[in-house]
């Protein structure tokens, strides 16, 4: 690459053109998922429902069905069962759709709305700094968290690039949370 084109590259963006302000950009689809994409995957669609109602709604429900057998504890337990089994599946199909716009999804341009920045101290010391961000991109609404510090140099009207997928419409994943 010569000295000119390297300048070039530095130089910003042409007349015309966006300014792109990505902390990092995702590769084609098909893409890998990364930690960070599987944390932000967790995150947005976890598990921990489904384990508390398990331990403090259809265990006890089914405990006290086998020691007090009546129809109304029988049907409580049922109801129980059934709700755990919806609410697992309900959040695997989730979990799949999310995961579906990270490996397959395009990008897309999008418009940081607003950022939020919450520093978190102990005593006279900065101990962690949470950085949220809200895009707007092709219709819907994403946000975007990190405890890292990558997101700190953001402001409201930068440009980033968010992955959408046609098959999951409202799912929006900014490029810096999936890479």
């Amino acid at each position: 690459m010569s000295e000119a084109e390297v300048f070039a590259a530095f130089a910003g963006p042409k007349p015309g053109e966006i300014d792109y302000r990505d902390v990092l950009d995702a590769d084609p689809a098909p893409r890998e998922l990364g930690s960070a994409a599987r944390r932000y995957l967790r995150q947005r669609s976890t598990y921990a429902w489904v384990v508390l109602l398990i331990l403090f709604m259809t265990l006890p429900g089914v405990i006290m069905a086998a020691a007090v057998p009546s129809v109304m504890t029988i049907a409580w337990a049922l109801v129980f069962v059934a709700g755990t089994v919806w609410l697992a599946r309900a959040t695997s199909r989730k979990r799949a759709l999310l995961r579906k716009v990270a490996v397959e999804g395009t990008q897309h341009p999008a418009r940081i709305a607003n950022v939020t920045t919450l520093v978190m101290r102990q005593g006279l010391f900065i101990r962690r700094t949470r950085t949220t961000i809200v895009l707007e991109v092709a219709g819907g609404v994403a946000s975007c968290t990190s405890w890292m510090g990558e997101l700190d140099d953001l402001r409201r009207g930068d440009w980033l690039r968010a992955l959408v997928h046609p098959d999951a419409p409202g799912i929006v994943i900014p490029v810096s949370c999936v890479t």
